[in-house]
């Protein structure tokens, strides 16, 4: 009988071919105080589906706004009277980016905290556009800042729009792109007038998305989230939103597989770990050069390091164990793995110069 490829080396490689598409097609959440809702939770597919007589004007102006990024859908979340309460909601719904234009300073605090752990628990892998948060620091915020005196056409008038509300353009532009592409310089044609940003280079270093004037148009400035503190294992590549966007489809393709094709279906033997590893190796081989760097390592692979943390841990001596012992030790239910991988980054810093030629 012909043998077939396992389910989730079969959906490794869907996953694979589909990445840069599903990359354009994120989700955004929008929470808005919005009275003439009847329900908590709506969702859209695109701006022609938003009935004007079941929102507010403003809602329907930024709705309108999101949607001009192309993102795959939008999610419309009343905003509730406590932060608890919207926070359960979003639980509820899968998103890539989140924006909150009513929110205040306690609302951006829980917010953080909400998505700081969903996303280092690999439950959730949403960032929040937010307006002059109080120093988010992180790569789960995208701190829009300096967006002052501002007016959009809207309908062939200009408008006054507000940072906070703003922030909904954003979530849409970021959740419409291809991480084969950066948000930097993306042009914003419906601004007409605002104030300029006085120091670009220091808003950028300070962790703050800002809109630039260049070339005679309203683009945005470097497209990085609110992180500022460096250290180990984070280095200044994490503060670009479209890496963060790239290794975050990464993960999220690795663990929702590993859980739906995985768990509970294969025998945690040595030969299965290999075999799964060898399906995400598959997986991120695909993903270059457009995604990954194809000139650098990008590899899991079955962890020596965490094996034998795992197995002192029970108690079993690895003294005497080789290096192979080690890995192929029966380790329970316990899947260790190590990755690298080498996310490509997008022309933004040109260095030229010109020398004239001095003929004899």
């Amino acid at each position: 009988m012909a043998q077939n490829q396992p389910t989730f080396i079969i959906e490794f490689i869907r996953k694979a071919v589909t990445a840069i598409n599903r990359s354009a097609q994120g989700i955004v959440a929008l929470v808005l105080e919005d009275d003439t809702l009847t329900d908590n939770v709506s969702v859209f597919n695109n701006f022609s589906e938003v009935d004007s007589t079941k929102v507010s004007a403003k809602t329907h102006l930024l709705l309108d706004l999101t949607f001009r990024g192309k993102p795959r859908k939008v999610i419309l979340i009343k905003k509730q009277a406590q932060i608890n309460d919207t926070v359960a909601l979003l639980k509820k719904n899968r998103f890539n980016y989140v924006a909150m234009p009513a929110a205040q300073e306690a609302d951006h605090t829980a917010l953080k905290s909400y998505l700081e752990e969903v996303r280092s628990k690999l439950k959730g892998f949403g960032k929040a556009v937010l307006y002059n948060a109080s120093n988010p620091d992180t790569q789960a915020i995208i701190n829009f800042a300096e967006f002052d005196n501002a007016k959009i056409s809207y309908n062939g008038v200009a408008t006054e729009i507000t940072g906070a509300e703003y922030t909904c353009r954003i979530a849409g532009i970021l959740a419409g792109l291809s991480d084969t592409q950066s948000a930097t310089y993306f042009e914003l044609a419906e601004i007409v007038d605002m104030d300029l940003v006085a120091d670009a280079d220091a808003s950028a270093a300070a962790g703050k998305l800002v809109v630039l004037f260049e070339d005679n148009k309203y683009k945005l400035g470097r497209a990085i989230n609110s992180l500022v503190t460096l250290g180990t294992n984070v280095s200044a590549d994490f503060q670009k939103i479209r890496i963060v966007s790239t290794l975050d489809l990464i993960k999220e393709d690795i663990v929702t597989t590993y859980r739906n094709s995985y768990v509970g279906k294969y025998v945690n033997d040595y030969a299965n770990k290999v075999r799964f590893c060898g399906a995400i190796n598959t997986y991120l081989k695909k993903l270059t050069p457009l995604l990954l760097d194809e000139n650098m390592t990008n590899e899991v692979k079955v962890s020596y390091e965490k094996n034998k943390l795992y197995l002192e841990g029970m108690g079993i001596s690895t003294a005497e164990m080789s290096y192979e012992e080690v890995l192929q030790y029966n380790t329970g239910a316990y899947v260790g793995l190590d990755g690298t991988v080498a996310p490509t980054d997008v022309m933004e810093d040109l260095d030229l110069l010109i020398n004239l030629f001095e003929g004899e």
